[in-house]
């Protein structure tokens, strides 16, 4: 069973003019995700999470372990039906279980991103998650003035990505925003610092000749029992050198060096 469990690729990659460019199309038209090879051959630069994967997870790692044990003790076995064939049934089942998670999140991010950009029109809440919903408007009613929503971009350093928000706060400061979607179970979310560096490489990005600017992630409870949001500022001065270090390795890695400045 040495291939029951496969180590995830996935990859995204944007062109030098920040255009995502997640997929490329086959020989028959059709789209498949975009791998190493095509980023050296048509010159991409890969995202800031994608740099990130090089630093591990454990959090992230113990959740989808739940997953895989909570599918092994609840699904029926079949009759007749092998261990290895089970073992299947059950990394598949864990993997929607993901997947479900996903697709929430990005339901939610949808629904913030239509409110941002029209909030006088503002949009159905996410079916289920009224409440969330309706605590994530008051947060941003209350903190967000002007800004730009889901844009994607390309740093001259060799990376790019797509930015939930980035503008002017009510305070009158600068800010980059990044909503995360979470089932937070105990009254307080988990925070990562990883966060705080995939910030600093959005706000080096965005905001290159200012000095004072607000990285703020919102963690979003996707726990219908729990429905709140909560707003965490970052203010660790090292956190773009940890992205670089990050990025460095991820470079030495895969041995594609996309920008002239690294160490």
């Amino acid at each position: 069973m040495s291939d029951l469990v496969r180590a995830e690729q996935s990859s995204h990659w944007y062109t030098r003019d920040g255009k995502p460019c997640y997929t490329v199309e086959k020989k028959d038209g059709t789209p498949r995700a975009t791998t190493l090879a095509d980023a050296r051959k048509l010159d991409l630069v890969p995202s800031v999470t994608t740099i990130l994967s090089v630093i591990a997870k454990p959090s992230l790692e113990a959740w989808k372990i739940e997953n895989a044990i909570m599918a092994s003790l609840t699904l029926p076995r079949l009759d007749g039906e092998s261990d290895q064939a089970f073992a299947r049934r059950v990394v598949t089942d864990s993997k929607e279980q993901v997947g479900n998670a996903m697709d929430v999140g990005t339901q939610i991010h949808n629904w913030i991103e239509d409110y941002i950009a029209l909030p006088s029109i503002a949009p159905d809440f996410v079916p289920g998650y009224e409440a969330t919903c309706a605590s994530v408007k008051e947060w941003i009613d209350d903190n967000i003035d002007a800004g730009t929503v889901e844009k994607p971009f390309c740093s001259p350093l060799g990376y790019g990505g797509r930015i939930d928000w980035f503008g002017k706060m009510v305070n009158g400061t600068l800010a980059v925003v990044d909503w995360k979607t979470q089932f937070v179970k105990e009254p307080q979310p988990n925070w990562y610092e990883t966060w705080d560096l995939q910030l600093a490489a959005y706000a080096l990005a965005v905001f290159p000749d200012e000095s004072a600017y607000q990285r703020i992630s919102v963690v979003i409870s996707t726990n219908p029992d729990n429905p709140c949001c909560w707003a965490k500022t970052w203010n660790n001065d090292r956190a773009y050198l940890a992205f670089n270090c990050a990025r460095t390795l991820w470079a030495y890695q895969h041995d594609y060096f996309t920008a002239k400045e690294i160490f």
